[in-house]
C-alpha cells in the first residue's frame, strides 16, 4: 500500500509540475502580450493629440494671418474706396500684398475681397480658377470656415481646401472698430494638414492610420490613401468644431499578434522541450528513488508479518544514499534481538523516567521557543549570502544562527556572561530590523557575570518589551538590561519606556503567571503572554518558591520585570 500512494503522490506532483510549467510559460507570454498592446495604443494616442494638436495650431495660424490681413491699410483703403477707378490702382497694393501671404504660407491658395454688402469685388491667388467664386457671402460678424473641393485645371482633378470667411472693420488710431466694412475669404489647400498625417503614419510603420473627414464624412486626408478601413480598427477621435472635422487614429487588425507571432513559436518550443527534460528527469528520479524505496517497503512489510533473523538484499552501488539506508536497516534489524534483553530493565527505566519527569517538561517548554530546525537554514542562508557579498544578510543571518545554537545546544543553565551575549546578538537583529529606532542598553555588575542561570530566561523577556512595548510606540524607544546582585540574590531587571500595560491587564497577566506553579501536566498555558509564563514556569521547575518573577507597569510608563534568584 505505501508504493501504491507513492507512486500516486508521484504521478500527482509530475503533472502538476509539468501544468505549473506551461502555465507560467502561458501567463508570461499573455503579461507580454498586454504590454504590447497598451504601448501600442498609448504610442496611437500620443501620436494622434500631437497631431490633432498640429492642425488646431495651423488652424488658428491660418485665422491669425486673415485677421491682421484684414486690418492692414491696403484692404483698408481698398474697402473705403468708393471710386471704381482708383479702387483699380489700389489693387496693385492688393496683389503685393497676397504676393507677401503666399510666401508666408503656401497654403494659402486663393484671396478674395467682398464689400460692405457681401458682394464679390476681386480675387487673387495661384489656383483661383479651379474654385467656385462665390458672388456674394453674408456679412456675418465673426470666422467661418467651409470645406471645398475645388477642381484643378493643373492636375485636372479636385482637391481639398477649405475657405475662412472673415468680417472687416474700419480701423482708426484709436483702435476700436466701427462698422463692417467688408469681408475676406482665405481658401487654404489642405497640404500642410497632409505632410502632417503623413509624417505620423510614417512614424506609425504601417501598423496603424490617422485620416481626416469632413462632416459628411468624406476623407480630407490620410496617413494611408490606399488602406483598407475594413482592416482597421478605431483607437480614438478628436472633432475640430471651428470646421466640423473629425480627425481619427486606427490600428491595423492583428498587428500586434502578427509580431507575436515567433515569440509564440519560440516559447512553445522552449515549453516543449523543458517539459520533455522535465519528464526525462522525473523518470530518473523514478528508476533511482521511487523503484527501491518500494522494494524496502516490500521488505519492511515482510519483516513484520514474519519476524525472525532476516537481512535486505542491498541495492547496487550506485544507489549510494539507499545502499546506506539499508545497511543502517540490516543493522536494526540485527539489533531487534539486543533489544529484547532490555525490556528486563523497563521497570527500572520507569523509576528513572518518573525522576526526569520535571527535566523533561523543561526541555519541553524550552523546545516551545528553540525550534531546532531553523539553525541548519540559517547556517545555509549566512553561507549564500556570504558567497552574493550580501553583508547585512549575512551578518544577521549568522546572528540569528547563532542565537538558535545557543537555544537548542548546551546545558539548562548557563553563566550570566553566556546569556548576556545571546542577548547582544538578539539586540543587533532588532537594530537591523527597526533601523535603530529601538535602542537597548546592557548594565551587567562585573560580579555577576559567572553566576549560573537558567538558559533563556531573559531574551523572552527583552522580545516582549520590543514587540509589546515599542513597536506600535511612535518615535524612539530604549530598553535597559540591569543585572547586580543584591543581599545574596541575583537580581536581573528588564526596563522599557514603551506603551505600558492596562490595570486590567497587567492583573490578569500576574494571575497566570502565580498559576504557572501550580500547573498540572495535562493543562495548558494562556497564549496571551506564553514567553513570560514558559519563564514563571521553568523558575518553578528549577528553584522551587526561592525564585520569583514579577512585573510593574502602567499605561504610557513602560514596562519593567524583575527577576529574583538564589546564587548558584
Amino acid at each position: 500500500m505505501l508504493h501504491r500512494s507513492m507512486w500516486k503522490s508521484f504521478l500527482i506532483l509530475s503533472i502538476l509540475i509539468i501544468l505549473l510549467v506551461y502555465a507560467t510559460f502561458g501567463l508570461g507570454i499573455a503579461g507580454v502580450y498586454r504590454v504590447m498592446q497598451n504601448n501600442m495604443r498609448a504610442y496611437l494616442l500620443s501620436t494622434h493629440q500631437q497631431t490633432a494638436a498640429n492642425i488646431d495650431a495651423h488652424l488658428q495660424e491660418i485665422e491669425s494671418i486673415g485677421l491682421s490681413l484684414g486690418y492692414s491699410p491696403s484692404i483698408q483703403r481698398y474697402l473705403l474706396c468708393e471710386d471704381p477707378v482708383e479702387r483699380l490702382h489700389l489693387f496693385s497694393d492688393v496683389r503685393a500684398l497676397f504676393s507677401n501671404l503666399y510666401y508666408m504660407d503656401h497654403a494659402i491658395s486663393c484671396f478674395s475681397i467682398y464689400d460692405s454688402n457681401g458682394e464679390f469685388l476681386t480675387a487673387n491667388g495661384m489656383n483661383y480658377a479651379g474654385i467656385t467664386m462665390l458672388d456674394s457671402v453674408s456679412a456675418a460678424g465673426s470666422a467661418r470656415y467651409a470645406t471645398e473641393y475645388p477642381a484643378n485645371n493643373y492636375i485636372g482633378k479636385a482637391y481639398a481646401a477649405y475657405t475662412l470667411t472673415l468680417p472687416v472693420y474700419e480701423q482708426f488710431n484709436s483702435l476700436k472698430t466701427t462698422q463692417q466694412i467688408g469681408s475676406i475669404v482665405l481658401t487654404v489647400e489642405t497640404t500642410f494638414i497632409e505632410a502632417q498625417l503623413e509624417a505620423a503614419g510614417l512614424s506609425l510603420s504601417g501598423n496603424g492610420a490617422i485620416l481626416l473627414r469632413d462632416a459628411g464624412g468624406k476623407l480630407l486626408a490620410s496617413s494611408r490613401p490606399n488602406a483598407d478601413s475594413a482592416a482597421l480598427e478605431e483607437v480614438c477621435s478628436s472633432t475640430f468644431s471651428a470646421v466640423n472635422w473629425v480627425l481619427t487614429t486606427s490600428s491595423r487588425r492583428g498587428a500586434l499578434t502578427g509580431e507575436l507571432e515567433s515569440i509564440w513559436r519560440i516559447t512553445l518550443l522552449t515549453a516543449l522541450l523543458i517539459g520533455s527534460l522535465l519528464l526525462f528527469f522525473l523518470w530518473m528520479f523514478s528508476r533511482r528513488f521511487i523503484r527501491p524505496i518500494r522494494d524496502v517497503s516490500r521488505f519492511m512489510h515482510s519483516v513484520s508479518h514474519h519476524p525472525g533473523a532476516q537481512q535486505y538484499a542491498s541495492p547496487p552501488q550506485q544507489f549510494e544514499e539507499l545502499h546506506a539506508m539499508s545497511g543502517a536497516m540490516n543493522g536494526m534489524i540485527a539489533a531487534l534481538d539486543l533489544k529484547k534483553e532490555g525490556m528486563l530493565l523497563q521497570e527500572k527505566r520507569v523509576y528513572e523516567a518518573e525522576l526526569a519527569k520535571d527535566q523533561l517538561e523543561i526541555l519541553a517548554y524550552r523546545s516551545q521557543i528553540n525550534p531546532h530546525f531553523l539553525y541548519n537554514t540559517l547556517e545555509c542562508i549566512s553561507g549564500m549570502a556570504m558567497m552574493y557579498r550580501a553583508d547585512d544578510i549575512a551578518d544577521i543571518s549568522q546572528r540569528l544562527s547563532n542565537m538558535f545554537r545557543y537555544a537548542v545546544k548546551g546545558d539548562d543553565f548557563v553563566t550570566v556572561e553566556e546569556e548576556i551575549a545571546h542577548m547582544r546578538e538578539y539586540a543587533a537583529i532588532i537594530g537591523y530590523r527597526f533601523m535603530g529606532r529601538i535602542s537597548i542598553r546592557f548594565d551587567v555588575a562585573p560580579d555577576a557575570m559567572g553566576i549560573m542561570i537558567p538558559r533563556l530566561v531573559l531574551q523572552p523577556i527583552l522580545e516582549n518589551s520590543v514587540f509589546h512595548g515599542l513597536e506600535r510606540k511612535s518615535g524612539q524607544g530604549a530598553i535597559t538590561v540591569n543585572v547586580t546582585v543584591e543581599d545574596g540574590m541575583l537580581v536581573m531587571r528588564v526596563s522599557d519606556d514603551g506603551l505600558g500595560i492596562g490595570e486590567d491587564q497587567l492583573a490578569a497577566l500576574r494571575m497566570r503567571l502565580n498559576e504557572a506553579a501550580s500547573l498540572t501536566e495535562h493543562s495548558e498555558p494562556d497564549r496571551h503572554g506564553i514567553g513570560l509564563w514558559n519563564i514563571a514556569r521553568r523558575l518553578y521547575l528549577f528553584y522551587q518558591d526561592a525564585g520569583t518573577l514579577r512585573v510593574l507597569s502602567a499605561p504610557g510608563q513602560g514596562t519593567n520585570v524583575e527577576i529574583r534568584l538564589p546564587i548558584r
